[in-house]
């Protein structure tokens, strides 16, 4: 249930399961920064596609393609495997409350209030180090829903890091399908808002999201199609 205000900014009402935890222990602050120079994942991405498209279109049983394909294939999908380590030793480590953001934050806990707020400025001050205390996004995900539940979408909100651009909302509905919101605070929202173009900054913010949408579910279905190639089957004579 959403309150009713006559405020700019309503309440938004966001469902947590604390059956098992007070709320306040199922918040695990944690920053990532996805290395897809130093893997070369996009570009790993790219070549396994092509050789695969290339060796489906092209002669039946030609052998030198598949081996090409499969090199790169065993190449790609152990680079993912790879990757998908870091993330999972991640959240492990900001699980058990031992991340950079919650050591800084730990830090900070029991400091005077005026000497709080002055030390809060410097990340904002210098990008690395709020890259890495704080980060530029916000990444919210409630998970699944009840299969009895009629929630369809949630909205996640921005801290008081104004160096915070882009804040996503992530669910899974009870039909099973992901529902990813955004909202968007880049630099451009604040001067088309000025100059009376709210409506345009909602479209750009829509088409952002779209695209992303788009491009993350193109993404999973050529990686399931990589993932499961194999030669063509050789015809019986």
């Amino acid at each position: 249930v959403l309150e009713t205000s006559t405020r700019t900014n309503p309440p938004i009402l966001i469902p947590v399961d604390a059956s098992k935890r007070f709320p306040r222990d199922r918040v695990y602050p944690l920053n990532i920064e996805v290395p897809l120079a130093e893997l070369e994942l996009l570009n790993l991405h790219t070549q396994t596609t092509q050789m695969l498209n290339e060796y489906e279109v092209g002669e039946k049983h030609n052998e030198r393609l598949y081996k090409k394909f499969s090199a790169l294939q065993r190449q790609y999908l152990a680079t993912l495997s790879g990757f998908g380590t870091i993330p999972a030793k991640a959240k492990t480590i900001s699980v058990q409350g031992e991340s950079a953001s919650v050591g800084a934050i730990k830090l900070l806990a029991h400091l005077p209030a005026p000497l709080k707020k002055l030390l809060d400025k410097v990340p904002a001050r210098y990008e690395k180090l709020n890259n890495l205390i704080k980060g530029t996004e916000v990444l919210s995900n409630l998970g699944a829903v009840a299969r009895s539940s009629s929630l369809t979408r949630f909205i996640t909100a921005k801290d008081d890091n104004e160096q915070k651009q882009l804040t996503w909302g992530v669910m899974t509905d009870a039909q099973g399908v992901m529902k990813i919101s955004l909202r968007d605070f880049r630099p451009h929202v604040a001067a088309l808002h000025a100059a009376g173009q709210q409506e345009l900054a909602n479209l750009i913010a829509q088409d952002y999201l779209d695209a992303y949408a788009k491009g993350l579910n193109t993404f999973v279905q050529e990686v399931s199609h990589i993932a499961v190639a194999q030669p063509r089957n050789r015809s019986k004579g």
